[in-house]
């Protein structure tokens, strides 16, 4: 049986922090044939070191911030503007999704249960998060194995 594939429109960050943005690249994503709007989650206290936190953003012109979390949280949306995403999308009937990158974002995005949630490659062994979305989520998890073994890949 054939399935047609799903075609995800990667917005991630590409919004700049700016939520109209954010809906005016959902919209472009539907009107290039997307089948689904992905975003990304991050709660940057949490998922970086302290000192590279605190750093300069390695390319200073490109960054929202002092240090490279400060730039990592002006491009962060919270929940409730990921719930407002999902509202858009499926205004225009598109899909919404997002990578989660840690605990927090896992047990926030869970609370707004879309149908898919990506763990990105640089999470993907990031087991008590794995367990949240095993544990609390009944949607569709995809797994990007990048930067993985064989072993991590089982465990």
């Amino acid at each position: 049986m054939y399935n047609k594939p799903k075609t995800i429109a990667e917005i991630g960050c590409n919004h700049k922090g700016d939520i109209k943005i954010a809906k005016e690249l959902i919209s472009l994503a539907k009107d290039s044939g997307a089948d689904v709007a992905k975003f990304q989650k991050r709660n940057s206290i949490e998922l970086l070191p302290k000192e590279q936190y605190d750093s300069p953003h390695p390319n200073p012109t490109n960054s929202y911030g002092n240090t490279y979390g400060e730039h990592r949280e002006f491009l962060e949306f919270s929940k409730d503007q990921h719930k407002e995403l999902i509202n858009y999308c499926k205004s225009i009937n598109i899909e919404y999704s997002t990578s989660v990158w840690d605990v927090t974002s896992a047990e926030e995005i869970v609370e707004l249960n879309p149908s898919l949630i990506k763990v990105p490659s640089a999470s993907n062994t990031h087991y008590e998060m794995l367990e949240v979305l095993r544990d609390n989520y009944k949607g569709d998890v995809h797994v990007s194995f990048g930067m993985t073994t064989i072993d991590e890949q089982k465990k």
